[in-house]
């Protein structure tokens, strides 16, 4: 079963990407992780384009390794949160590409999804490391959407 006012969309790295530029508004809010929202060469890619009413967390490392020695796509998310009912941006210290091992990801991940679930989901009650491997499973349908004509 699922709770369709309650699903949230996460990507990291390339999924974050993808989440970036989805247009749905079916979401409870939006996670993009890894991903800069930065794109200078391709301006399809530049910006945020998930609808401004959408609940919006973004997090990455300060000097993410994956974007050394890269300025068209050196960046932030917050650079692009124009006009956003709810943006937060997560700045994790140091550089490594993945976020899943950073307490402060993982805290940042699970108050947005108590902050923003409709009806009381019982997200408070989840272990934090399954819920967030549940959440980076995500991974897999922004991976998806990304494929297809989002």
């Amino acid at each position: 079963w699922a709770q369709k006012k309650n699903i949230f969309l996460m990507g990291h790295s390339e999924g974050g990407w993808a989440v970036a530029q989805s247009r749905y508004a079916e979401f409870a809010g939006v996670i993009i992780s890894g991903a800069t929202c930065t794109n200078r060469v391709n301006p399809a890619y530049d910006g945020i384009y998930v609808p401004p009413n959408i609940p919006l967390l973004a997090m990455a490392s300060i000097d993410d390794e994956w974007y050394v020695n890269k300025p068209s796509i050196k960046g932030n998310c917050a650079d692009k949160a124009m006009n956003r009912n709810f943006f937060r941006q997560i700045d994790i210290p140091g550089s490594v590409h993945p976020t899943f091992g950073s307490s402060i990801a993982r805290d940042a991940v699970k108050n947005f999804l108590i902050d923003h679930n409709i009806n009381d989901f019982l997200v408070s009650n989840v272990d934090l490391n399954s819920s967030f491997i549940v959440v980076f499973s995500f991974l897999i349908l922004s991976i998806l959407l990304s494929i297809s004509d989002i």
